[in-house]
């Protein structure tokens, strides 16, 4: 009976997925033209600040259909992989199951044009591997949290952030020759993109060097704030990534369940400073699976039950606006209306 009501969750949310005719907010472009580019349907040189292995793997698809239906798809099927991962990972709990299906940054991210859902699932994986070689200190947990990390950073670039935080929790009480596995592994993991580098520009390391340097001039005031183009911090954006966390992640600051996973909810605090500093929804989708993983196992059914309802208004706030352009087209300089957009237009307006 329960596996029913997943299937019509999932069914409802690859449905809303594909009627709406939002596709993202923030970078799309830099992955729908490179895809475009590589397509052979893209004219001009390409200029993306990202890499140019996401839009790679999606060129053939869009080449066959002349249409961006396939980053729908394959966000879809990134996204149902990340549900399954955290069921299979957390022992088969159907507590997990349903948390992570009613997850409001699924439901977020879904109909978005965006590495971030590949780079989740990796990251989770990743993240999994670190905690196995930190209980059991096998190398080949290491290794494999290394390679994952390293993919995840192929097709999104900041979740070198993220990863620096993994490595610098999970590794700071281990040998030194640890990190130097963990890098030699990440490497491995990156050289996809670095083997598309090379092909392109005769360097492997150029995309690498170009975003993280453009990452690092923005941070000390580079073009997108000078001109105001910048997130900045937004109390709204605060707000709205308080919401998309799990409700329950408090708990993991509890003295009980901070004894048990010490360097995970360390790991998880630094990440969600980080977030806070630059406010944007899309990135809770890299710590929900994790939180989700860990909290699975601690909540009761009361709290369980909360949990569900309050994902449950969430995810109506967020799809609001992609049920809105599901008849009408809402056209913008950021090609489309997300929550966080809508909602800070309407309180202008307050």
């Amino acid at each position: 009976m329960e596996n029913k009501y997943i299937i019509i969750l999932i069914g409802l949310l690859i449905l809303i997925t594909f009627l709406t005719q939002f596709y993202g907010s923030t970078d799309i472009a830099d992955y729908s033209d490179t895809a475009k580019f590589f397509a052979g349907k893209y004219s001009a040189k390409i200029r993306s600040s990202h890499s140019y292995l996401f839009g790679f793997i999606h060129s053939p698809f869009l080449k066959i259909t002349n249409s961006y239906i396939s980053f729908k798809i394959s966000s879809l099927v990134f996204l149902i992989l990340i549900i399954l991962s955290v069921y299979i990972l957390s022992g088969k709990n159907k507590k997990a199951l349903w948390l992570m299906t009613l997850s409001p940054v699924i439901w977020y991210m879904s109909p978005w044009i965006s590495p971030i859902q590949l780079a989740a699932l990796f990251f989770l994986w990743a993240y999994w591997f670190i905690e196995k070689f930190n209980k059991t200190n096998k190398l080949k947990y290491l290794i494999c949290s290394g390679i994952f990390v390293g993919l995840a950073w192929c097709v999104w670039d900041t979740i070198l952030y993220f990863g620096v935080f993994l490595a610098v929790v999970f590794l700071c009480n281990k040998n030194l020759s640890h990190s130097c596995f963990f890098i030699i592994s990440l490497l491995i993991g990156l050289l996809p993109r670095l083997i598309l580098d090379q092909y392109l520009f005769n360097f492997p390391f150029y995309t690498l060097i170009k975003s993280t340097m453009g990452g690092f001039a923005n941070s000390l005031g580079g073009i997108y704030q000078s001109t105001g183009m910048g997130v900045g911090i937004s109390y709204l954006n605060i707000s709205l990534i308080i919401l998309a966390l799990p409700l329950y992640y408090w708990l993991l600051h509890s003295p009980k369940i901070f004894k048990k996973n010490k360097k995970s909810v360390v790991f998880l605090f630094l990440c969600i400073f980080l977030i806070f500093a630059l406010p944007q929804i899309r990135y809770v989708m890299i710590l929900a699976p994790i939180i989700i993983l860990i909290i699975s196992k601690e909540l009761n059914d009361k709290q369980f039950k909360r949990q569900i309802i309050f994902s449950i208004i969430v995810i109506l706030l967020f799809i609001t606006p992609y049920l809105i352009q599901i008849k009408y087209s809402i056209i913008d300089k950021l090609n489309g209306v997300d929550i966080s957009y809508l909602l800070e237009f309407l309180f202008k307006f307050v």
